[in-house]
């Protein structure tokens, strides 16, 4: 019955993991795979570095913010002709001529332009700057009260896993016992020392330590792959753990309540955002200083002089009138 157990548990093992061998692992080693490998510590640290990111983002509410544009135009309005000459500085005594201001050849008008706006006051970027450093301040404890409770389950699968090993070892002797008792009620049997209901007894016995052994085999693969699990790797691997439990480590017990201290910086973090929101409503306060560059046209396109491209007159030359340019 015996061989027939181990036979079943040898079937159910991962033929990889059985070619690769146990794996020796200390308590040491596990807590600190399980610091650098748990899902938990990788979620935390990527929360950090998320409001590091939002903290570095939130000094744009200090600097200042430029921009550029552009504009082309080509009109012959004389408003528009008017102030484009004029912006570009080309503006000459000939255009002040009755018959050029009515009746203007086509401009063409190109800018460029530079804007620089620079916050002076501004009450909803301070408190999204203060909620930003009480959030990267509250994270910090949070992500190690993260590794607190990883070293925590790291010990507990640990040990659950030495203690349904050890399970194993003591139903496996007892199931030795039982069956050389079982042997021994048999032979007694036969001298008619022992009746039949006697060795039905023993045979109940051995059968329910075989159903236990059986259970404490699949428990202890389940503590294993707790831990397994625990430290970031792959399940089904086989375990040699080398520590005995009463190597059990004292100074997490010991450790400070970490996140206590992340919920007083998260709640710090909090008042400074409803207070963003407040502030929401109040105008800020600010310079700018914008920079324009119009380049002069160039003054004829083809023929004697400019386009008229003015409507219900055929596109051409302009006919030269005296005092023209």
């Amino acid at each position: 019955m015996r061989r027939q157990a181990l036979t079943a548990v040898l079937f159910l093992m991962p033929v990889s993991a059985a070619a690769q061998g146990p794996v020796r692992l200390t308590l040491d080693q596990a807590i600190e795979r399980a610091r650098t490998g748990h899902p938990a510590v990788a979620r935390s640290r990527a929360v950090r570095q998320s409001r590091e990111a939002d903290r570095t983002g939130s000094m744009a509410a200090y600097l200042p913010r430029i921009s550029t544009d552009w504009s082309f135009m080509r009109t012959d309005d004389p408003v528009a002709v008017f102030g484009s000459k004029l912006r570009q500085g080309r503006f000459a005594g000939p255009d002040l001529a009755l018959d050029a201001l009515n009746h203007p050849g086509p401009v063409s008008n190109v800018g460029v332009g530079l804007t620089v706006e620079q916050p002076v006051i501004t009450f909803e970027g301070r408190s999204g700057r203060k909620a930003a450093l009480a959030a990267v301040d509250a994270g910090r404890p949070a992500e190690g009260r993260v590794l607190q409770m990883v070293q925590f389950d790291a010990v507990a699968s640990y040990f659950g896993a030495v203690v349904s090993t050890g399970r194993v070892t003591v139903l496996d002797t007892a199931l030795i016992a039982a069956r050389q008792t079982l042997g021994q009620v048999r032979s007694l049997r036969r001298e008619g020392v022992v009746t039949q209901v006697d060795e039905q007894l023993v045979l109940t016995r051995v059968s329910e330590l075989e159903a236990q052994l059986a259970m404490a085999i699949a428990e202890r693969q389940g503590s294993a792959d707790r831990l397994l699990l625990a430290l970031g790797e792959s399940p089904g691997q086989i375990l040699e753990l080398t520590d005995p439990i009463e190597a059990a480590a004292a100074d997490s017990a010991s450790s400070p309540r970490l996140d206590l201290e992340a919920l007083r910086q998260g709640f710090a973090a909090r008042s400074a955002n409803v207070d963003r929101a407040r502030f929401q409503r109040l105008p800020n306060l600010g310079a700018f200083g914008r920079a324009q560059l119009e380049p002069e046209e160039p003054r004829r396109v083809r023929g004697t002089g400019p386009l008229d491209r003015r409507p219900g007159r055929p596109l051409g030359p302009v006919p030269r009138t005296a005092g023209s340019d």
